[in-house]
């Protein structure tokens, strides 16, 4: 069995006999802490920021995809809101978009819009980054009821069929 030591006999120099009293002291334990949490620390950090990148370009490329069907073809021939700004001005002002449900849990501030949209083949941004227009002009207007079919009072059962001469 090992001996017991005192207090007052570490005081004097003595050696512990016992493994429970070779305990590091406070100030080591503390540093070697330090040095495990850093050396593990690092990969979690690096997978944390890449992460964060990912998250972050994902949100930056949805804004931007959002942004590009607002100014896209088929949306903006129907969109009378938007229209009216765009006949007005083709330069946009971005702050309008965070007014739009669909940009509210995407974007919260102007700044993050004009950065998603660097980007964009579709959309440029003017000197400030403030207002935002498409590079492209918008086709013109088509007359829909042109390329429209109405049809009403079908049997239930019907076979299409066309009529003679008409193609």
């Amino acid at each position: 069995m090992a001996a017991k030591v005192t207090a007052s006999d570490k005081s004097e120099g003595q050696e512990p006999t016992s493994k429970a009293e070779k305990v590091p002291p406070h100030d080591q334990i503390e540093q070697d802490a330090k040095e495990t949490d850093a050396e593990s620390s690092e990969p979690a950090k690096r997978d944390a920021a890449a992460g964060g990148r990912k998250r972050k370009r994902h949100l930056y490329n949805s804004i931007r995809s959002q942004m590009e069907f607002y100014f896209g073809d088929a949306n903006l021939t129907k969109d009378r809101f938007l229209r009216r700004y765009v006949d007005q001005d083709p330069y946009v002002p971005l702050e309008i978009f965070l007014t739009f449900n669909k940009m509210k849990p995407l974007a919260e501030d102007v700044k993050q819009i004009a950065k998603a949209l660097n980007n964009s083949q579709l959309l440029e941004l003017d000197e400030s980054a403030l207002k935002v227009r498409r590079k492209t002009k918008l086709p013109d207007q088509r007359d829909v009821n042109d390329k429209t079919l109405y049809v009403e009072a079908l049997p239930g059962k019907c076979q299409p069929r066309l009529a003679e001469g008409s193609l």
